[in-house]
């Protein structure tokens, strides 16, 4: 994330667009698996360096059961090759992959994004919502409000 981090903000010095800006407009979600909290628990956004160069406000860590972090990490199918920084200069990474897998994946991301477009669904997320102590926050409760009536942000 660093990596992509830098060379949006480097993209953005060389096209002549206001750095600043873009630091305080983009946001970051680091997911993690879930640990008893103490204050000695490893905080991502507290444990890189490119974390520092970003307004706090722009950075938000949500943590998983851990169990579900292994499945996402390590176990769902993904609809896109593995990327690391060695093969960002492949030319092979600019071609969709084709494999069963990736199709696969596809398909359960179509099906979970149709499925979350119902109203059935979209009232179980927003209860389920609603019930989280962020809703004395207005911008949540606004949230809530979008998602239960199905208005995209």
């Amino acid at each position: 994330m660093g990596s992509l981090v830098g060379l949006l903000l480097e993209w953005t010095k060389e096209s002549g667009v206001d750095t600043q800006a873009v630091r305080h407009r983009m946001r970051v979600v680091g997911i993690t698996a879930r640990e008893k909290n103490s204050p000695n628990v490893w905080r991502w956004q507290q444990r890189n360096e490119w974390a520092a160069s970003l307004p706090r406000s722009v950075l938000r860590g949500v943590s998983v059961p851990s169990r579900l972090w292994d499945y996402l990490g390590n176990w769902q199918k993904k609809v896109a090759r593995t990327n690391p920084r060695s093969r960002w200069a492949d030319d092979e990474m600019q071609l969709p992959p084709r494999q069963v897998e990736h199709a696969e994946a596809l398909r359960l991301a179509l099906q979970l994004h149709e499925l979350a477009r119902t109203r059935e669904e979209r009232e179980i997320f927003s209860s389920s919502l609603a019930a989280e102590t962020a809703m004395r926050h207005a911008w949540f409760r606004r949230l809530v409000s979008e998602v239960r009536l199905g208005r995209d942000r």
